[in-house]
């Protein structure tokens, strides 16, 4: 009979070992991060008159928006000092809890502030959205084509098929 190697005994044992501990991770659908899947973004290339007032202004707004938003899945505001008035709106999807709304809707704050002074930006994640103009848009239908996200692959143009 052959006598196996103590180190080659140990290798096989260690590579059982981790097929053993991958096989039994659970499976999930979704990541654990439900504010993971960007469905799309954008920053206005235009800046405000007054970056002071503008940055108030935005400030005012979201702050107004989170406070709205831990009694609704929906809520507007807007702040109207001086010349760079915001509109806000922001809204969270009927199945997020209300701790998990004000999370993404947090999340997502974060992330429109990469747009710096822009006059008017929006973020679509899976549970939340935002958008902020410089305008009143409540009742606007036209919707912007910008980047569309699926799966975290970027898309500008619309598929003709599924």
């Amino acid at each position: 009979m052959k006598q196996v190697n103590d180190s080659t005994l140990w290798s096989w044992c260690l590579t059982g070992l981790l097929v053993m501990m991958t096989a039994t991770r659970p499976v999930r659908s979704q990541p654990s991060d439900r504010n993971s899947t960007l469905f799309a973004v954008y920053c206005s290339q235009y800046k405000g008159m007054n970056v002071e007032y503008l940055s108030r202004n935005i400030n005012t707004t979201l702050s107004s928006l989170h406070r709205k938003l831990t009694f609704n899945r929906y809520a507007t505001a807007r702040s109207l000092l001086n010349r760079d008035s915001i509109w806000g709106l922001t809204s969270c999807r009927g199945y997020v809890s209300n701790a998990d709304c004000l999370a993404c809707f947090d999340y997502d704050v974060v992330q429109l502030r990469t747009c710096g002074f822009a006059n008017g930006g929006y973020i679509f994640y899976d549970d939340c959205d935002i958008r902020y103009e410089n305008y009143n848009f409540y009742t606007e239908v036209k919707v912007r084509t910008g980047e569309l996200r699926c799966n975290n692959v970027s898309s500008s143009t619309q598929q003709a098929e599924f």
